[in-house]
């Protein structure tokens, strides 16, 4: 997965919350790049400090593969891979590892065009949803239950 679903699981209660719930749980091999968690560290630190503890947390009690960031020559040599060069590291470092698919909710990996092509043939790249719905077997109905939800339907004050 990619920053961005750390980033909206730990903060709002929706589908990439339920995405990190099912990699707590362990029902999948998550794999993540250094970069990942740079980014969401930065992004929850500048943006919603109140959830920088449980980033953390998350971090310490998930169980994860951490592989390597590409090389800044691996990087250049596909600086055509997706829409904006600084996913280019993340999307070079998904093709190494092998994922099975990149879940993300960056539209610059989403979006299935000219810049997105030669990516999108090595990895499936799916929006949270999609991901919960394909891989972990959701219905559109539990999905939907979802949509809207906040900290307080789950009788959180969070």
């Amino acid at each position: 997965m990619d920053a961005n679903v750390l980033f909206a699981g730990l903060v709002w209660p929706r589908w990439s919350y339920e995405v990190l719930r099912h990699a707590a749980n362990g029902d999948f091999h998550m794999i993540l790049v250094p970069q990942v968690i740079a980014e969401a560290r930065k992004n929850i630190g500048r943006k919603f400090t109140g959830f920088m503890e449980p980033l953390e947390q998350f971090l310490t009690d998930t169980r994860y593969e951490l592989v390597n960031s590409p090389s800044a020559v691996e990087v250049a040599a596909n600086i055509d891979l997706c829409r904006h060069e600084t996913d280019v590291p993340i999307a070079v470092a998904a093709i190494k590892a092998k994922v099975q698919c990149l879940v993300t909710n960056d539209r610059d990996l989403t979006v299935q065009d000219d810049t997105t092509f030669r990516f999108h043939r090595q990895v499936q790249v799916l929006l949270p949803a999609v991901f919960l719905r394909d891989w972990m077997g959701w219905t559109s109905e539990a999905l939907e239950r979802i949509r809207q939800r906040t900290w307080k339907d789950l009788g959180s004050s969070d």
